[in-house]
């Protein structure tokens, strides 16, 4: 059995080190294991936004989002993306359509 958190960390690791090779496999080693798992669609968003591919992170955030509208993380994600990508509007609504949906819990 894959050790998930071992991998995500070593795939943060790489991508902190700016070594994509290494981000690369430990992706690929997770999506054999886990190919539609969240948290591996997660880790692909992180992938694109490194490689310069914002819109890519951004449709595979919104998708896991509007799937599973109190995913806490795809949310906090998907603003921190858009406030790197200068698109604080959008964040903004993000945010406020979250604490909506989510006030009754």
């Amino acid at each position: 059995m894959v050790d998930f958190y071992l991998i995500e960390e070593f795939f943060n690791a790489a991508l902190t080190l700016q070594n994509r090779d290494w981000a690369e496999f430990f992706l690929q080693v997770t999506r054999q294991h886990y190919p539609k798992g969240v948290k591996t669609m997660r880790m692909l968003a992180v992938f694109y936004e490194s490689t310069g591919e914002p819109i890519k992170a951004v449709d595979i955030l919104s998708e896991l989002i509007h799937d599973n509208a109190a995913d806490m993380q795809s949310v906090k994600r998907l603003v921190a993306l858009y406030r790197s990508m200068d698109m604080d509007d959008h964040a903004i609504k993000l945010l406020n359509e979250f604490v909506e949906l989510n006030q009754d819990d």
